[in-house]
C-alpha cells in the first residue's frame, strides 16, 4: 500500500515537473521560411471585426538566405526586389522597386504553410496565407 502511494505521488510529480518545463520558445527560425512562396488574401476584418472578402491577385515570394528576394504579383511582368526581416513573429517585408513595406505578424506556422496578419494603420486586418511551392 505503501509503494502504491508513492508510485503515486511520483507520478505525479514527474507529470507536473514535465509540464512545468514544456518549451514556450515559440521563435520562428529565419532558416524555416527561406524558399518561395505563393501568397495570398480572402478576407479581412474591419476595425469593428466585421469580416469582409478581399478579391486580390497572388503574389510569390522567394525569401533567400542573406535576407534578399524576389516578389511578382500575378498581373505584373516584371520581378521586384526586396529584402526581408524576421524578429521573433513578425515578418517585415519590403518591396524596393515599389517603395512599399509590409508588416505580418505570424499567427500560424508549419514546414510549407503559414498564416499571417496585417493591420492597417486604420485597425482593419487581414488574414494572409503563405504556401511553399
Amino acid at each position: 500500500m505503501k509503494s502504491t502511494k508513492s508510485l503515486i505521488i511520483a507520478l505525479f510529480l514527474s507529470i507536473f515537473a514535465f509540464t512545468a518545463c514544456s518549451n514556450d520558445n515559440d521563435d520562428i527560425k529565419s532558416s524555416s521560411l527561406i524558399g518561395t512562396w505563393r501568397v495570398y488574401t480572402y478576407n479581412g476584418y474591419d476595425n469593428n471585426g466585421k469580416e469582409f472578402w478581399v478579391d486580390a491577385l497572388e503574389q510569390f515570394l522567394t525569401l533567400k538566405a542573406d535576407g534578399t528576394g524576389i516578389s511578382s504579383v500575378q498581373s505584373d511582368k516584371e520581378n521586384s526586389n526586396i529584402t526581408w526581416l524576421l524578429n521573433e513573429k513578425s515578418l517585415t517585408i519590403k518591396d524596393l522597386d515599389r517603395n512599399t513595406t509590409m508588416l505580418y505578424q505570424i499567427k500560424e506556422q508549419s514546414k510549407n504553410k503559414i498564416k499571417c496578419l496585417n493591420i492597417n494603420k486604420d485597425k482593419t486586418t487581414y488574414v494572409y496565407y503563405f504556401t511553399r511551392i
